[in-house]
């Protein structure tokens, strides 16, 4: 489920102080509302649909939330300054942006030097697929709208973060996830 990835990934930050998060292409705010309540955070959660901003801040204010911030913004244009946030992370939404190298780049400049972002995203373990890869290679371009220069591998998506500046730790969760997302998906549309 969506709250046991954001469980896992928030496990990786250290919640002995407050932090202040930068939370990337957030959606409709659901893991922020999630995080809040549950750890000692500050959040500034952006995204660039309008739509989800504007869903997510109803939801703020029905539920008189004070210590997230929805805002509209570009992961490829983070408008903070260098080192304003402790923590960043990037929940199920990098697959997506047209450049995330430069996402990346962003990210390590407005982070904290010796701080962390955790990242949720899709890879490759390698670059060879094999039939049921295949079609989920087609099923993630099609259904989830990911530009194919995104499906890299996993050592390539390493080296990407380096590039940028980041130490990397990988855990991989994708049978926790993805899996039982694709089965829940296959068995509950017609493709």
């Amino acid at each position: 489920s969506n709250e046991n990835l954001c469980k896992k990934l928030l496990e990786q930050i250290d919640f002995n102080e407050k932090k202040n998060i930068l939370d990337i292409g957030c959606g409709y705010g659901t893991q922020d509302f999630y995080w809040t309540e549950n750890y000692n955070c500050n959040i500034t959660a952006i995204d660039i649909s309008k739509i989800q901003i504007d869903s997510a801040n109803k939801e703020k204010e029905e539920k008189s939330v004070e210590n997230i911030t929805f805002k509209i913004g570009d992961a490829e244009d983070l408008q903070y300054e260098d080192e304003s946030f402790d923590n960043i992370v990037c929940l199920e939404s990098a697959f997506h942006y047209k450049d995330r190298e430069k996402f990346f780049k962003e990210a390590y400049r407005v982070l904290k030097k010796g701080n962390s972002m955790i990242i949720g995203d899709i890879n490759l373990k390698e670059n060879t697929f094999g039939f049921i890869n295949t079609i989920i290679f087609y099923f993630l371009i099609y259904i989830c709208k990911i530009p194919q220069k995104n499906f890299i591998n996993n050592n390539t998506y390493v080296k990407q973060l380096k590039n940028a500046g980041f130490k990397v730790k990988k855990i991989n969760i994708t049978k926790q996830t993805f899996y039982p997302y694709f089965k829940y998906f296959i068995k509950n549309n017609k493709l």
